[in-house]
């Protein structure tokens, strides 16, 4: 009795498995031309808390310069509490055929601190604030894959500005220091998206490229007004990125 009813159990679930592969066929479609996905994207959080934070892309380097050299002006005495990275990234793709996509992607970054009675001081106040955008785009090549797995290559083109400004009331003095940076870059890509659910995916990217930047002049309310630190790089960008997308 035992051993009929293990045999009709396996029997059903063999049936049933093998009828829910065939009900997929077809309706975890490839992309094809003319259709648009929208996606946002995380990396992992390598500085504790989550596991996960929203994607900045090229915004990242360009903020910890501005933060490094606004601190390193203002000496390590004085901690300017300037804000991290709180935005989101969002990308689109447009599907020419079904083996090449066009892609823009925007990184918009605001934050803001303040302090209020510094040293137990009433009236004393250090804020700060920093915004960052970002805009690229670039092209994939998808290729077969699988059913519901899409691989591709690809490469984008990103150029990003970055600003931080901190302002220091103590008494009747109030001091101010500012600085912005302008950065351009280039990467290979390359990545896959799984369909969890019809149109709907997740999927991973690796990326490597080289991003160009510049660093501004120090804007101070001294009375010379601006200070000579300005500075050129080029570094190179390593990134992963987790991607959550929706194809219409």
């Amino acid at each position: 009795m035992k051993k009929s009813l293990f045999l009709l159990f396996a029997s059903f679930s063999f049936v049933a498995a093998n009828a829910q592969i065939k009900n997929d066929k077809g309706t975890f479609t490839k992309p094809t031309a003319n259709e648009v996905a929208i996606e946002t994207q995380t990396t992992i959080n390598l500085n504790g808390g989550g596991w996960f934070q929203l994607t900045n892309g090229p915004l990242s380097l360009l903020s910890s310069s501005v933060n490094s050299s606004l601190q390193s002006a203002v000496g390590d005495e004085n901690e300017l509490n300037l804000p991290g990275l709180t935005g989101a990234s969002l990308k689109l793709r447009k599907f020419q055929s079904d083996k090449k996509a066009h892609r823009v992607t925007a990184n918009l970054s605001i934050g803001n601190n303040a302090i209020n009675n510094l040293d137990d001081e009433d009236g004393d106040k250090l804020s700060s604030t920093a915004i960052g955008f970002a805009v690229s785009y670039g092209q994939e090549r998808h290729f077969s894959g699988a059913e519901r797995l899409s691989t591709y290559i690809g490469w984008d083109a990103t150029l990003g500005i970055y600003s931080a400004s901190a302002k220091a009331t103590l008494g009747s003095q109030t001091d101010k220091i500012s600085q912005s940076a302008f950065g351009i870059g280039a990467a290979a890509v390359t990545g896959m998206d799984y369909y969890i659910l019809p149109k709907v995916y997740l999927g991973v990217e690796l990326s490597y490229g080289v991003q160009f930047g510049s660093l501004g002049v120090i804007k101070t309310s001294d009375i010379n007004g601006k200070q000579k630190q300005s500075s050129l790089t080029l570094t190179p960008n390593m990134g992963a990125q987790f991607r959550l997308g929706y194809r219409f």
